[in-house]
């Protein structure tokens, strides 16, 4: 029910019962619209105020919450009550509460943090950047309520307005309202005007270099909330080496071409090469075995300079992209390029030589192991023969090929759906996700390693969750 003409509310410096607190609430000419035998859930309290026994202290110092139990509806009137006291312009979704999915406001919002995801989310501090991205990964939940999340994400640098890489309940107050109901017309328009605003000043940007800059700072915004520091780290190196731009991706095909549906188009590319270990001549420039990056002057990370020009294209497009040839340029991370210039060697079953094959850093394993890509069994047999040299040809070229799954297609397409997820843009939801991708790739790539098990889920997310 929406409440207007609050006159007055009052509270005690000491609550003696719940019913003294919901007696202090009062309407118009001090008509109580809550029955006098219920109680309230959770209210802010704008001064401070002594709890009584039946009242417990949630968060410090002005967060309590009443253990009485409370039929819904009346909880939705108290807070709703609460709330127009400072904001009579708004309201909540009628009969709408957190408990049953539906968020009205800040409030809402707030708690729903606190409960479902980070109980150290409250009014009083507000959500960070990195606490909001992970809720965008609640594939199934955001698809039932509209991608929430991802559109408060969408439009999150809008919404920051001191910028302090959170968003506090002032500001999330000056967003939204009630109006999250069966429609969510207001809260849309409101979200669709600010990614806009970014939208055009990605495109005052001017030149494909410019707008590439934008893209990489809004990709480093959220791989730093999110934890991704192998991608941040690959985006460093490649920045440092001036291997990082834009080109032609598509060796002068016709665009108009992709446009009728007649050809397909490569949108970036990361352009890598075999390492040679110049102190072992065994090791070939072609044995295929594990690709790292090179010094050869076509080598980097390109993105299109055609599709990416053209004037309606979305910059989260670029930045989704950007992500995910970070998620390429990790592969460095996985051999033993450039710490490390071993080799391993291994007598090759098919003819009998021996030769050295490239190795890997020293955290190959423990990458592999915290991703979720090996066992912790898996982790200790291939420790062990590694150190000792017993690793045989086939575990060897196992270990290769689960390296290689950490940068491959799967991982990488993976990594770019979070980040649209994150701004209410992924193709793909839950499980569905696994079908796409899979689907993709088998229609445009060849020989790529597969993963196992939940990889949408659990692959790569070393320092942040799926």
């Amino acid at each position: 029910m929406e409440i207007s003409n609050i006159k007055t509310i009052l509270y005690n410096t000491t609550v003696n019962n719940n019913q003294e607190l919901i007696n202090n609430i009062t309407v118009g000419d001090k008509v109580s619209l809550i029955n006098e035998t219920s109680a309230v859930d959770e209210v802010i309290l704008s001064v401070n105020s002594v709890p009584h026994s039946n009242v417990t202290t949630t968060t410090e110092p002005v967060t309590y919450t009443v253990t009485t139990e409370t039929p819904m509806n009346n909880i939705q009137n108290i807070k709703e009550m609460l709330y127009k006291i400072n904001h009579p312009a708004e309201g909540f979704v009628s009969g709408g509460s957190t408990e049953s999915g539906e968020i009205g406001d800040a409030w809402d919002i707030l708690q729903h943090i606190h409960r479902a995801s980070d109980s150290t989310v409250n009014a009083n501090v507000g959500v960070s950047r990195g606490q909001l991205l992970q809720l965008t990964h609640r594939d199934d939940w955001e698809e039932g309520n509209s991608s929430l999340f991802g559109n408060i994400n969408l439009a999150f640098d809008k919404l920051d307005v001191n910028g302090d890489n959170s968003l506090s309940f002032s500001e999330l107050k000056n967003f939204t309202g009630y109006e999250l109901g069966s429609t969510k017309t207001n809260f849309q328009n409101k979200v669709d005007t600010y990614a806009a605003q970014i939208q055009q000043e990605y495109l005052a940007c001017g030149s494909m270099n410019s707008k590439l800059n934008f893209a990489i700072d809004k990709a480093v915004d959220y791989m730093e909330a999110m934890g991704m520091t192998d991608h941040l780290a690959a985006l460093r190196r490649l920045q440092n080496e001036g291997k990082i731009g834009v080109k032609d991706c598509n060796d002068g095909a016709d665009f108009n071409d992709y446009l009728t549906g007649g050809a397909t188009w490569t949108l970036g590319a990361y352009s890598f090469y075999p390492y040679v270990n110049e102190n072992d001549p065994s090791t070939s420039a072609d044995d295929g075995v594990l690709m790292l990056y090179a010094t050869d002057d076509n080598a980097g990370l390109f993105l299109d300079q055609t599709y990416y020009a053209q004037s309606n294209i979305q910059w989260y497009e670029l930045v989704s992209t950007v992500i995910h040839e970070l998620t390429h340029a990790t592969a460095y991370l996985y051999s033993g390029y450039p710490s490390e210039n071993k080799v391993i060697p291994l007598t090759n079953p098919y003819d009998g030589q021996r030769y050295g094959y490239p190795g890997f850093t020293s955290d190959t394993l423990d990458r592999l192991r915290d991703s979720g890509c090996i066992t912790d069994v898996e982790y200790n047999s291939y420790k062990t023969k590694l150190a000792n040299s017993t690793l045989s040809y086939d575990e060897y070229f196992d270990l290769v090929e689960k390296t290689e799954v950490m940068w491959g297609e799967f991982l990488a397409y993976q990594t770019n759906e979070d980040y649209l997820d994150s701004v209410a843009h992924g193709d793909y939801r839950g499980s569905a996700e696994a079908n796409g991708i899979t689907s993709h790739i088998n229609s445009y790539y060849t020989d790529e390693p597969v993963p196992t098990g939940d990889w949408w889920k659990t692959y790569g997310k070393i320092g942040y969750n799926a």
